[in-house]
C-alpha cells in the first residue's frame, strides 16, 4: 500500500490534531489543579490573617493586664500608708495584682502559641506557592509543545506537575 502526498499530509494533520487534543486536555487538567492549589493558598492566607489578628489581640490583653497589675501594686503601696484599714486594703489590692499578673502570663502564652501557628502557616504557604508555580510552569511547557509540535515539552510538563502536586500534598499534610 503506497500513500500519496495528500494522504501523508492528511495523516500528519490528523496526528497533530490528536496530539494537540492531548496537550489541550492536559492544559485543562493543569488549570483545574492550579485552581485547587490557589484555593488552598487563599484559605491558608485567610487563616493566617485571622490568627495574626488574634495574636495582636492577645498581646494587647497581656500588656493591658500587666499594666493593671503595676497599677494595683502602686495602689497597694499607697493603701499601706493609711492607718487602720490600709494593710487589709493593700492585701486585697495585691491579690488583684497577682490575678492580673497570672492573666497577663497566660495571655502571653496564648499569643506565643498563635505566633507559632502563624509561622507554620507561612511555611505551608511556601509549599503551596511553589506548587502553584510548578503547575503554572507545566501549563507553559504544554503551550510550548502545542506551538512547536515538540512532544518532549509536553512530557516534561508531567515532571513539574508531579513535583508541584507532591509539594501541595506535603504542605497540606505537614501543617
Amino acid at each position: 500500500m503506497t500513500l500519496h502526498g495528500h494522504e501523508v499530509y492528511e495523516q500528519t494533520e490528523h496526528s497533530r490534531a490528536k496530539g494537540g487534543k492531548r496537550i489541550g486536555l492536559t492544559i485543562a487538567v493543569l488549570a483545574v489543579l492550579s485552581a485547587c492549589v490557589t484555593i488552598l493558598m487563599s484559605e491558608n492566607n485567610t487563616k493566617k490573617v485571622v490568627i495574626e489578628v488574634k495574636t495582636a489581640d492577645w498581646w494587647a490583653y497581656a500588656h493591658s493586664n500587666a499594666g493593671n497589675a503595676r497599677l494595683y501594686e502602686v495602689a497597694a503601696k499607697i493603701a499601706q500608708l493609711i492607718p487602720e484599714t490600709g494593710v487589709r486594703v493593700a492585701a486585697e489590692l495585691r491579690r488583684e495584682r497577682d490575678d492580673r499578673q497570672k492573666i497577663s502570663h497566660d495571655a502571653r502564652l496564648m499569643a506565643q502559641e498563635l505566633e507559632r501557628q502563624s509561622a507554620a502557616l507561612s511555611r505551608q504557604q511556601n509549599y503551596y506557592s511553589t506548587a502553584d508555580l510548578l503547575v503554572q510552569l507545566s501549563v507553559v511547557l504544554c503551550s510550548i509543545a502545542l506551538l512547536t509540535d515538540l512532544n518532549w515539552f509536553w512530557k516534561s510538563s508531567f515532571a513539574s506537575t508531579a513535583v508541584g502536586l507532591l509539594l501541595a500534598i506535603v504542605g497540606a499534610l505537614l501543617y
